[in-house]
């Protein structure tokens, strides 16, 4: 892609920033097209993984535990197509850095009743994280 294109795509899709507890700077944007389809088959797979073992209202709090568990595979999958990210990357992110990210990629990829019920899960995982005097 041309520079001049790539700058285009800048001011349409300027995505967001987030620096990691390293330091390291991540860009957050829409899922691009050559990533559509992993991006779909990782969502798909994941509510079909939740529908699958019982949990069906994962705004219900009883629900939230087993989340992670069920569909840590297609998380670590939205994440690396939205990052550019390997799958060693993801895994060695901070719980908070991590859960931030998902957030973000939720925020700018989801539509707004999927993004409510992601959002709530992050928010309460989040919530439930002990915090240390640096955070």
């Amino acid at each position: 892609m041309e520079s001049a294109e790539r700058a285009e795509l800048e001011v349409l899709f300027p995505g967001e920033s987030y620096t990691l507890k390293g330091g390291e700077e991540i860009v957050v944007k829409p899922v691009t097209f050559g990533k559509l389809k992993v991006f779909i088959d990782a969502i798909s797979s994941l509510f079909l993984k939740l529908e699958s073992a019982g949990i069906r209202d994962i705004e219900n709090p009883a629900s939230w535990p087993g989340v992670f568990s069920v569909a840590q595979d297609e998380v670590t999958k939205i994440m690396m197509a939205i990052t550019g990210k390997s799958a060693a990357w993801v895994d060695a992110l901070s719980p908070a850095d991590g859960l931030h990210l998902l957030g973000m990629i939720i925020q700018q990829n989801i539509t707004e009743d999927l993004k409510k019920k992601f959002l709530d899960l992050v928010k309460v995982i989040r919530s439930a994280m002990p915090t240390s005097p640096s955070s």
